[in-house]
């Protein structure tokens, strides 16, 4: 009886052992398999989602344009001319940011100079996807 018991802990160990190297094996895939993450692209999507968020602070029908801003990127998806349309977008608004972004602005100014960034943050993003 001991002889058992003994031998179904050595399996029972054996199992757990493999299953936590092939976990360790699996976790560590990822680095060789995948490019370097891209510290720019990060900074992008904080950009956006800050953007996004004092969109909803400056707004009362906040929900109304970031919902019209997401359905325009999406109904880009099914355009052939994507790229083209999202090159012009980036550059109109990289313009108007550069204009606008080291002045003294008043309120409405500001409001309007986050809703391009926001633009321009989203452009960006879809043309390095």
């Amino acid at each position: 009886m001991k002889k058992i018991i003994i031998s179904v802990l050595i399996i029972l160990l054996s199992l757990i052992s493999f299953t936590d190297s092939f976990a360790d094996s699996a976790t560590n895939l990822y680095p060789s398999m995948a490019k370097k993450p891209d510290n720019s692209m990060y900074k992008l999507y904080k950009q956006a989602i800050l953007t996004r968020h004092q969109i909803q602070v400056d707004y009362k029908d906040w929900v109304k344009m970031n919902k019209d801003i997401e359905n325009f990127f999406i109904s880009l998806y099914f355009k052939t001319d994507r790229t083209v349309r999202l090159r012009k977008l980036e550059k109109k608004t990289s313009d108007l940011i550069k204009n606008y972004d080291n002045k003294i602005l008043n309120m409405k100014q500001k409001k309007v100079l986050n809703l391009i960034k926001n633009l321009y943050y989203r452009s960006v993003i879809e043309l390095n996807k």
